[in-house]
């Protein structure tokens, strides 16, 4: 019983994946960077709190839906701390992840605000609650009984790493790095969730007024030896000061389908004063596209608690 369980349990976090919704990966997309690099905890000057809702797959029952509650500062001028909280639901199978983080910067210049140079070192410790119920209400056979109204939890860690010089920028994170075990009679059973992150990016001013930063993003999942590829470009324009508006696309596939495209995710955002409100839709372009709807997100984010230093474009929030 306990085996069906935990392979329940695997099915059920890999779920985010075959959604093709990658519920981190897109909060990030809305302008929420430490969802998917920890190490960009307190990379702003002002601290960033958030708060997003994902829906997908509209026109079924019991649809897909996301929502996460974020936070992140920079304290003092070489430390950066961050937390989440993201509820995952999905019919009976729900998820809900904690996440808390330490990220230590080096620094390699004392002018920072005219031309920012760091390296930013995090590691975080998550708690993941899975949780299963009312499967037969659900009217489906062949289940485990053992699967109705349970629950299990699961904690792990995070390294990651960001280095920021200028207009460039290159992170990489490991996830999930510790494995867990599930007792099976007399055999112990290593369940390992590793998947690794990477992104490149660099921002151009084609005017005083204007940014463009094309990035690559590149996702493996060691458990199911299954690569991503995410290709991407932001423009943003500054109307006034106090007002900028932003626009963003994102392609991505895998790899070893010969980049069998998965998504086109189209972006648009405003940050007025403290404010920044932002909203993407997929198109989904996987299996199931010519079945489902794509997947709607929003996200509202405020700056607080700025330092009292310049705040230079390299240093959008």
């Amino acid at each position: 019983m306990k085996k069906h369980f935990i392979i329940a349990l695997l099915a059920s976090y890999f779920c985010a994946y075959a959604q093709e919704g990658l519920p981190n990966y897109n909060t990030y997309l809305l302008g929420d960077e430490y969802m998917l690099h920890p190490s960009m905890a307190g990379r702003s000057v002002c601290g960033d709190a958030s708060l997003s809702v994902r829906q997908q797959w509209f026109g079924t029952d019991d649809h897909p839906a996301t929502y996460v509650l974020s936070f992140n500062k920079r304290i003092g001028e070489r430390r950066g701390i961050g937390a989440y909280v993201m509820r995952d639901e999905n019919g009976p199978t729900k998820q809900t992840q904690l996440q808390l983080t330490y990220n230590h910067h080096l620094k390699f210049n004392s002018d920072e605000a005219k031309n920012p140079h760091r390296l930013m070192m995090a590691v975080s410790g998550q708690a993941l609650l899975y949780n299963y119920s009312d499967l037969e209400g659900t009217g489906s056979t062949g289940y485990d009984p053992a699967l109705t109204n349970s629950s299990y939890t699961n904690f792990n860690a995070n390294v990651s790493f960001t280095y920021l010089k200028n207009s460039f920028r290159a992170s990489v994170t490991a996830n999930s790095l510790i494995d867990f075990y599930s007792k099976n009679d007399d055999n112990v059973e290593p369940i390992t969730l590793r998947n690794y992150v990477g992104t490149l990016e660099y921002k151009f001013f084609p005017s005083d007024k204007t940014s463009l930063t094309p990035s690559a993003t590149y996702i493996l999942e060691e458990n199911q030896r299954r690569d991503m590829w995410d290709f991407g470009a932001k423009f943003s324009y500054g109307v006034n000061p106090e007002t900028r508006l932003w626009a963003r696309v994102s392609y991505r596939g895998y790899m070893d389908d010969g980049m069998k495209p998965l998504a086109l995710t189209p972006i648009i955002g405003i940050d007025k004063n403290a404010w920044k409100i932002s909203y993407s839709y997929d198109f989904d372009m996987g299996e199931y596209g010519s079945y489902y709807k794509g997947g709607h997100q929003i996200r509202i984010g405020i700056k607080v608690f700025c330092q009292n230093v310049c705040r230079c474009d390299e240093d959008e929030w």
